[in-house]
C-alpha cells in the first residue's frame, strides 16, 4: 500500500472508497495522511479522472485566486472523507460495529449536504447522441471538488454492490474496497502489499527456531 503524498492507488472499485483510502495505514493505529492541502486534493481528483480536465483547471484557478475559499473546501473534503469512511467501515466490518446513531446521522447529513449542492447545479444538456447530466456552475468553486465524491458515496450506499463492501483483513490497514470476485473471497486491499505481508507473517510464525518447520500433529 502506498502512502507518500501524491502517490495513490485506486483499488477500491468506487471513487468514494478510494478517497477514503487516501489515509495510509489504520486510523485506529499508525496512519499516514497523503493529502496536505487543496493542491493535493486537486491532484488526486486528476489522477482519479473524477472531473473533466477543463473543469478541474477552472477550479484550481479559482482556488489560487481565493486561497481561503480553497482552504475551507479542503477542510470540508477531509470531513467528507472521514464521514464516508465511518459509514462504509461500519457496514464492511465482518462483525457488526456498534454504531452511534447520532454520529451516523451527522455523517449522512454531511454527505447529503454536499449531494444537495451537486444536485442543485446539475443540468440536462444535449450531446451528439442524446443527452447527459452535467454540473453547470459559473464560476466554478473549490468545493465543487467534493461533488463527485458525494455522488459516488450515494451510488455505493444505494446499490446492490453495497453487499460487496469490505475492509482489508490486515490489522495494520483500514482500506475499503468492493469485492467483485465471483465467490466473494477477496480479503486484501492489494494482494501484492497487504496480502503478501500476511503470507510472510504466517510463514515466519510456522517456523520453530533451530528445528526448521513445525509439523501439524497426525491424527
Amino acid at each position: 500500500m502506498k502512502t507518500p503524498a501524491n502517490s495513490w492507488d485506486f483499488v477500491a472499485g468506487a471513487l468514494c472508497l478510494d478517497f477514503a483510502n487516501t489515509v495510509g495505514g489504520n486510523r485506529g493505529g499508525s496512519c499516514t495522511e497523503t493529502l496536505g492541502g487543496f493542491g493535493d486534493l486537486a491532484a488526486w481528483l486528476r489522477a482519479a479522472n473524477a472531473l473533466p480536465v477543463k473543469t478541474l483547471r477552472a477550479i484550481q484557478q479559482r482556488a489560487r485566486e481565493r486561497p481561503q475559499e480553497a482552504a475551507r473546501a479542503f477542510a470540508r473534503a477531509i470531513e467528507l472523507r472521514e464521514a464516508v469512511y465511518r459509514v462504509a467501515s461500519g457496514l464492511a466490518a465482518s462483525s457488526p460495529k456498534r454504531r452511534n446513531a447520532a454520529r451516523l446521522r451527522a455523517d449522512l447529513d454531511l454527505i447529503n449536504d454536499v449531494l444537495a449542492e451537486a444536485l442543485f447545479a446539475t443540468r440536462l444538456r444535449p450531446i451528439s447522441r442524446g443527452f447527459e447530466l452535467a454540473w453547470d456552475l459559473a464560476p466554478p468553486r473549490p468545493d465543487q471538488a467534493l461533488w463527485p465524491i458525494a455522488r459516488s458515496a450515494v451510488d455505493v450506499l444505494t446499490s446492490p454492490r453495497l453487499a460487496r463492501l469490505r475492509e482489508c483483513a490486515s490489522e495494520t490497514c483500514g482500506w475499503l474496497f468492493l469485492d467483485e470476485t465471483k465467490n466473494r473471497s477477496r480479503r486484501w486491499c492489494e494482494m501484492q502489499s497487504c496480502g503478501n505481508r500476511a503470507k510472510i507473517r504466517r510463514f515466519r510464525q510456522r517456523r520453530v527456531p533451530g528445528k526448521g518447520f513445525s509439523r501439524r500433529p497426525t491424527r
